[in-house]
């Protein structure tokens, strides 16, 4: 699914929403998604939507996601659903990344795990990791504007501002983390990758 937001309506919020098959357009501040999603008891009925989708293979839950509008931006929230809540960022885009969010980059899962405002840990999972079911932990210390990288080369680096796999669905420079004066920013270079 893609979505945009525009300020053409009344109350300056439009959410569209597009697969292979439909397309959607919602005014709503809350939409809820899922086999037989419901209002949760302590959410105002008014201005809300629900949005049922067909699953034969009961991947997506009965409440599974929602998109909520507020201080004039949409926001994902995952309602405990079985199997979790993807979102696939396309090519050149950049996401804000907050702490505990899950990357899946390549065949790879990285933990965000915010130290301080300038230091993050990565836990990723590896190859020979995951046999003795341990993780790899990458620090990253973005102070005086520098960038992380995580990419493809054939040997493994991990130089402290560069991380790489020997990983053919990874471009040489597949991901950038950085920090702008207010957020932890993920900013996509070739590959795709998505978070939940």
């Amino acid at each position: 699914m893609e979505s945009s937001s525009e300020n053409s309506n009344p109350n300056n919020k439009i959410l569209k929403l597009e697969n292979q098959e439909n397309k959607f357009t919602y005014t709503e501040k809350r939409i809820f998604f899922g086999r037989n999603p419901k209002i949760p008891s302590s959410i105002e009925k008014s201005d809300v939507k629900l949005c049922v989708l067909q699953d034969e293979n009961l991947q997506i839950s009965t409440s599974h996601c929602s998109i909520n509008y507020f201080d004039e931006s949409y926001y994902l929230l995952d309602e405990g659903s079985r199997n979790g809540t993807f979102i696939i960022v396309p090519k050149k885009k950049s996401v804000i990344l907050n702490d505990q969010m899950i990357l899946k980059i390549g065949i790879r899962n990285f933990v965000i795990n915010l130290m301080s405002f300038n230091e993050i840990e990565l836990y990723y999972d590896d190859d020979e990791m995951e046999k003795s079911g341990n993780k790899n932990i990458a620090k990253i210390n973005l102070k005086d504007n520098q960038k992380f990288c995580i990419g493809f080369d054939d040997k493994k680096v991990s130089d402290g501002q560069f991380l790489s796999f020997n990983d053919k669905e990874l471009s040489k420079k597949h991901v950038i983390i950085y920090r702008n004066e207010e957020f932890l920013i993920m900013a996509e270079c070739r590959g795709q990758y998505f978070f939940f």
